[in-house]
Parts: C-alpha cells; structure tokens; sequence
C-alpha cells in the first residue's frame, strides 16, 4: 500500500480481472459460467485483501459443494493494482462482513430476528450490546411496520449512518435493493420516531425537577436583578 497516495485519499487494492464471457479464475469459455457469489467476493477481500467485481464469472471447477469459489483457488486469480477511494475501501470492509450471513440477507438484515443477533455484530453495526439495542428499540412505539422497512433493521441502519459518516448511497448499497431517495426517507422517519417516542424521556422540562434549573442559574442572575437563591429565572431571546 502506499501511504502517500492512501494520504491523498486513496488506497490500492489488489483487483481481480473480470469478464462477462470468460472464467476470471482460468479465462475457461463457451462453458456454463457462473455469478460469483456475494460471500465468494467478501471472503476474497477479508482475507486477501482481494477485490473481486459484483459481475465477474467464474466456471463450475472452483465452486465447491456450497456453490463457494474453493479456498485453495484463490491463490490462482490473477490481479492487478487498482487506485481506490478510502471510502470505498471503508465500504468493502463492511461488505466483508456479509462471510457472516446467509447468501440473501443483508448485515442490516440481521437484527429482524434478535433471537439469533449476535453480540459481536451488534456492536459492530450499532456501537450496543443486544440488551441496549432492545431497550433502545422499546422505546419506538410509534415506528409503523411495513414490508421492507422493520423496525430494529431500520434502527441499526441509521445507527450505522451516524457512526460511520458514510454517504446515504453508500448505505443504499449495503442494505441491498435500495436507492439513495429510499435511505434519505428510512433516516428521515427514524429520526423523528426518535424525536417523538425516545427523546421526551430524557429531554425537556417535563422530567427535570425545579431544583435541576436552579442548578443550573448563574449568579449574574441573582445580582442583576435582585433574586433569592430560590427563584427560578428563565431567559428567552427571540
């Protein structure tokens, strides 16, 4: 890697050759040739640091029994150097994570069912243990479920956004089969389900005792205009 061009923005990558009509493994044509699969390609960049394109092909003899190009084939592709943007690069490594799951769930898809979330996965998506993700996710009575848009995926999606700053078409491309305008509208909802279900729990002058605001007086208050201790002074500019 070099760290002159990783500072400008960029980071090179070992890229696999890719054809539409040939084996990218061994060139092999005029055979029935196969999609690489999705865990194929998040395997090849977690442990090789490999990128392997969405719609490179590959014949029959490197798929093992699961349909998976073989571990000891990786060693065959042929690669070269390729410039990429360290943002792209920061979505190649959570697209690593898809070795994870199964072929036709997402890593946002994961949390639809908390009996099988893992902890580890949970804190790396939301920063949360499980028992926080819950308890954070209780608090959303509001939130309407739809198909395509549950609750707890759309939790962890935007607890994602906001951790790891990445743009809305990034997420887009994570959460698979979603556009740019679709994210925008998920953040859009969670954030004033947020607003309306969990902030009034802790913000606002509903749940603070008076002693809280007069905690929090100064005493050019007091002096100025001649206060007790006990007087509560709020100040509003509009």
């Amino acid at each position: 890697m070099d760290q002159e061009e990783e500072r400008r923005g960029f980071t090179i990558l070992k890229t696999a050759h890719s054809n539409h009509r040939k084996c990218f493994i061994c060139n092999a044509a005029n055979i029935r040739l196969y999609k690489t699969p999705k865990k194929s390609i998040a395997f090849a960049f977690k442990y090789f640091e490999m990128v392997i394109k969405s719609h490179a092909r590959v014949c029959g003899r490197h798929l093992d029994s699961n349909i998976e190009i073989k571990e000891t084939d990786y060693d065959l592709i042929v690669t070269t150097r390729k410039y990429y943007t360290n943002e792209t690069v920061a979505l190649f490594r959570t697209l690593s994570e898809y070795v994870k799951f199964p072929e036709n769930q997402t890593i946002f898809e994961a949390f639809n069912n908390l009996d099988t979330l893992t902890e580890s996965h949970c804190k790396l998506i939301t920063s949360w243990s499980v028992d926080e993700f819950i308890r954070f996710s209780n608090f959303l009575t509001s939130w309407k479920k739809s198909q395509g848009r549950q609750k707890n995926e759309i939790i962890a999606l935007y607890r994602y956004y906001m951790k790891k700053g990445l743009t809305q078409a990034t997420i887009a491309i994570l959460r698979g089969n979603t556009t740019q305008r679709q994210v925008s509208r998920y953040l859009e909802q969670m954030r004033i389900c947020i607003y309306d279900d969990f902030v009034p729990y802790f913000l606002g002058i509903v749940n603070r005792p008076r002693e809280f605001f007069l905690g929090h007086q100064t005493p050019t208050c007091r002096i100025i205009f001649d206060f007790d201790d006990d007087t509560l002074v709020i100040c509003a500019d509009g």
